[in-house]
């Protein structure tokens, strides 16, 4: 499902993950939203997997990945992992409590 902008919900196999979370509003003239997202935050917080694939702000919403259950896992690529694996820590002190999981090219994961 598209929620707008970079984000999108896609299920399969009994699980959910969710691509790039952005739910705000508000932004640059040049990239904020021209409608709201589809779904609002506390509509997705049963996600099993949060999967960002860079660190832009209007692809990781803190407010969001703060309200997510503790073992949700938040996967990440290996190039942006030091500006990925900062931004976690900081917020992991605000409160987040989830796993992040760095990839290199050609490794995987398994849910």
């Amino acid at each position: 499902m598209m929620i707008g902008h970079s984000t999108v919900l896609i299920e399969g196999a009994g699980k959910r993950t969710i691509t790039d979370p952005c739910f705000g509003t508000w932004g640059h003239l040049a990239y904020r939203r021209l409608a709201p997202p589809a779904l609002e935050r506390d509509q997705l917080t049963d996600v099993d997997l949060v999967l960002l694939s860079h660190n832009h702000w209007d692809h990781v919403d803190g407010r969001y990945l703060r309200s997510l259950p503790t073992t949700t896992p938040v996967l990440a690529p290996l190039w942006t992992s030091q500006t990925v694996e900062g931004f976690v820590r900081r917020l992991k002190e605000a409160g987040l409590e989830a796993e992040t999981v760095v990839l290199s090219e050609g490794e995987s994961w398994q849910l």
